[in-house]
C-alpha cells in the first residue's frame, strides 16, 4: 500500500487526467463526453440538456487553436463543511490560451 504522499500523489496526478480530458471533450463539442466525466454530485445539480447550453454558449464558439493550457493546481478536500455527502471532494485550477483567427472584415 502506498504512504499517504504517494496517493495524494496519485490521486492529484489522475484529477490533472480526467480534467484535461474533460476540457478537450468541451473543446471539440463533445458534451455529453464532458459531462460523463462529471461525479454524480454536480449531475444531480444539473440535468444534461440545462448543462449543455450553458457550456456551449462558451465553448460553443470558435475559440480557436489551443496554445497552451496549464492545469496549474489540484486540490483534495477531505469531508468538507457544507458539503452535500461526505467524500472526497477535488477541485482543479486551470488557464487555457488560444490563438483567434482575426476576421478579415476586422483587418
Amino acid at each position: 500500500m502506498a504512504n499517504k504522499p504517494e496517493r495524494v500523489a496519485n490521486i492529484k496526478s489522475t484529477a490533472k487526467k480526467r480534467t484535461e480530458e474533460f476540457l478537450l471533450a468541451k473543446e471539440s463539442g463533445e458534451f455529453k463526453k464532458a459531462y460523463d466525466i462529471l461525479g454524480s454530485g454536480m449531475k444531480d445539480i444539473t440535468e444534461f440538456p440545462v448543462w449543455k447550453s450553458k457550456e456551449s454558449d462558451y465553448f460553443g464558439g470558435d475559440l480557436g487553436k489551443l496554445v497552451k493550457r496549464d492545469i496549474w493546481r489540484v486540490t483534495l478536500y477531505n469531508n468538507p463543511q457544507n458539503s452535500p455527502t461526505p467524500g472526497l471532494y477535488i477541485a482543479a485550477m486551470s488557464c487555457g490560451i488560444y490563438q483567434q483567427r482575426i476576421p478579415r472584415s476586422l483587418l
